[in-house]
C-alpha cells in the first residue's frame, strides 16, 4: 500500500479523530496522503488543497517540486 486518503462522508461524524487514529495504526507504515473533510462540492479542485503534495510525490516516487 503506497498510501491512503481519509475522507468524510458525514459532516457530523462524531468520532472522526479516533477513526483517523485507528486508520493510521491499521494502515501503517503506509502514509496518510491527505484528509478530505465532507465537502458540498467534491470536485478535484475542492479536494486538492486537502492532499499532502509532498507525501503524494514520495508515494508516487516523483521528484520533489523545485
Amino acid at each position: 500500500l503506497a498510501g491512503w486518503v481519509g475522507n468524510a462522508i458525514d459532516p457530523h461524524f462524531a468520532h472522526r479523530n479516533a477513526n483517523i487514529d485507528t486508520l493510521r495504526e491499521a494502515l501503517a507504515p503506509a502514509p496518510c496522503l491527505g484528509l478530505v473533510p465532507w465537502l458540498p462540492d467534491a470536485s478535484a479542485a475542492a479536494i486538492a488543497p486537502h492532499l499532502d503534495e509532498a507525501a503524494l510525490r514520495t508515494a508516487l516516487t516523483l521528484n520533489p517540486a523545485h
